[in-house]
């Protein structure tokens, strides 16, 4: 091109620089995250509840099940049980520090 960039058809692919169209996580022209598309819409639902301020402390398992989590806010400590399923989203280094926290993962010796 004129200008000196080249087109880019995948901006994910080995090289980035150029000009073309990318993907974003929009909708209506304003940033779209998880909460708004997934969250907020099923807010209403009775089988989900939401804590904020909370930290998690650790799963609690019955074998190899989790049936509960241990999270901290508001300056105690908390029991949450779970009738079917526990979905841990803590990112790439929250999730592996609280399945640690909990003895999931490796075992560590000197």
């Amino acid at each position: 091109m004129r200008s000196g960039y080249h087109p880019t058809d995948d901006f994910n692919g080995a090289l980035q620089l150029g000009v073309g169209r990318f993907q974003l996580t929009q909708r209506s022209g304003a940033r779209c995250s998880a909460a708004p598309a997934y969250l907020y819409p099923a807010r209403e639902r009775t089988n989900l509840q939401v804590f904020t301020d909370a930290l998690v402390l650790q799963l609690l398992l019955e074998g190899r099940r989790t049936t509960a989590v241990s999270i901290h806010r508001y300056g105690q400590t908390e029991t949450l049980f779970a009738e079917r399923e526990i979905i841990l989203a803590a990112g790439a280094y929250g999730s592996p520090q609280i399945l640690m926290l909990s003895g999931i993962g490796p075992v560590l010796t000197n």
